[in-house]
């Protein structure tokens, strides 16, 4: 069975999301998919676009990509909050938005343009390459540099007319997991248009996708869980020290949030 493997963003940080604590070397995380997907019996070609340019030369030693993109984040593919519906954005934080939950929607408003423009690039890396070569791929696996799967995906067990995605536990009305994605080749490329259609969705991903499923009439199904079937590298590989430094850190970030949310009602 022949599948492309797109991996996309960056490698991970060592303690939290956008980097956090320094970036996270790829090498086990490359080598443990590999051996996971091969031990399926499975012919695998790799894609990748990335912004980790600091381990580009490892990345492409370690899985030898069939195509790729190493780059620099590039903030003229940013739309603003303007663009995503949210119209006079800025008086909304004047009035009712504290200042720690600006910044994190400012965040989340750049990350997850990157993010979704890396996802893409990297399917259309695959696209592009299967068509120049008459390449043909039974599935493909779109997923984080920072994601190690733990166990065999079984695909001949799944369904190709299936877009899979991870189980979620949050809000499931609403949203998808978004870590990684199981897919035919052609749900694969429709979904590689995400990107240029961002501003139709949510700015948040995981609704974003689930929302984009749906209008593209794409039949998904949730399958894997966290910490059973995958992990992120950072929960995996943090010491217990790393481990309580980031709950003493969201706990002082949850106090700051509450002292800001009381000096505004003392105000007023």
């Amino acid at each position: 069975m022949k599948i492309a493997v797109c991996y996309f963003g960056n490698t991970g940080g060592k303690i939290g999301s956008f980097g956090a604590g320094g970036f996270i070397d790829p090498t086990y995380v490359l080598q443990k998919n590999d051996e996971i997907f091969k031990s399926e019996g499975l012919e695998v070609d790799y894609f990748v676009h990335s912004w980790s340019l600091e381990f580009e030369d490892k990345i492409k030693k370690l899985i030898e990509p069939k195509s790729f993109v190493f780059e620099n984040y590039n903030k003229k593919i940013i739309k603003p909050f303007e663009s995503f519906g949210l119209l006079h954005f800025n008086s909304y934080v004047q009035n009712c938005l504290s200042a720690n939950t600006k910044n994190r929607m400012e965040s989340l408003l750049v990350a997850s343009q990157y993010r979704w423009y890396s996802n893409s690039t990297s399917i259309n890396l695959m696209s592009d390459f299967s068509k120049n070569n008459n390449q043909n791929y039974d599935w493909v696996v779109q997923t984080r540099l920072d994601l190690i799967f733990l166990k065999k995906l079984d695909l001949e067990k799944m369904d190709k007319q299936n877009f899979y995605v991870p189980v979620r536990k949050n809000d499931k009305e609403n949203s998808l997991e978004d870590v990684f994605f199981i897919s035919n080749y052609q749900n694969a490329v429709i979904f590689s248009e995400i990107f240029n259609e961002r501003t139709n969705y949510s700015f948040l991903p995981p609704y974003a996708l689930k929302k984009f499923l749906i209008e593209k009439k794409i039949k998904f199904l949730e399958l894997k869980e966290l910490n059973v079937d995958y992990d992120l590298i950072r929960n995996i590989k943090i010491d217990i020290i790393t481990k309580i430094k980031i709950k003493f850190v969201k706990a002082i970030d949850k106090l700051i949030h509450l002292l800001n949310f009381l000096k505004k009602k003392i105000i007023l």
